[in-house]
């Protein structure tokens, strides 16, 4: 089980290499904070809307189905089918959880209870997403998940992790030895291919 999901904190950022389950996980929290806290608004959003409708909520579907499949009467206590949608989902509990664009704009429209920033060293406009984040979550104490796969240091998500004004944050992180064999698909002779082509920049 990956460190975050027992991690309490409201302030959580993850980096992570690819292929070592950043957006499973990053789900299967936002559907534990669905739970956890009844009648709440939780969004998920990433650089492109397509990215949060078929990749972390494909995720979110898996969840569900798998928890379907492994006690069906749980599931039918907790979701109802015709409510679990490809952008939004509602729980029996009150609960929504809702596929939205990166807009500041429209985060700002919410009263939510949790964010989910995925591949957040992506978004455009990253720092007028974020200040409009922290004063949705403002009114309800609320919690953010940022996770990203690292790509520059000139973001908000490199500062989470570097910058001290930002030290409420709790940090995981993963490398990509933790994908390659027989933990993950990496194919070790590309790994080293992109390490020797990018060895003048270390950044990246």
């Amino acid at each position: 089980m990956h460190p975050f999901l027992r991690d309490e904190s409201h302030f959580i950022a993850n980096v992570m290499a690819r292929q070592t389950g950043k957006t499973f996980n990053g789900m299967a929290k936002v559907l534990y904070l669905a739970f956890r806290h009844p009648g709440s608004t939780i969004l998920v959003t990433a650089p492109k809307f397509d990215q949060a409708k078929n990749i972390a909520f494909k995720h979110l579907h898996g969840h569900l189905q798998r928890m379907r499949a492994h006690d069906p009467a749980f599931f039918n206590r907790v979701a109802e089918p015709r409510n679990l949608m490809r952008t939004v989902i509602k729980l029996r509990n009150g609960s929504t959880i809702l596929a939205e664009s990166p807009v500041p704009e429209t985060i700002r429209g919410h009263t939510a209870k949790a964010v989910y920033l995925m591949e957040m060293n992506f978004i455009r406009d990253d720092e007028d997403l974020y200040t409009s984040v922290l004063f949705t979550l403002n009114t309800t104490d609320g919690y953010l998940i940022a996770e990203s796969t690292p790509w520059n240091t000139d973001s908000v998500f490199y500062r989470m992790h570097h910058d001290p004004a930002y030290t409420r944050f709790s940090r995981h992180s993963v490398t990509y030895t933790e994908a390659l064999p027989p933990n993950g698909p990496l194919t070790p002779s590309i790994v080293e291919m992109i390490k020797e082509q990018l060895s003048g920049d270390p950044a990246r």
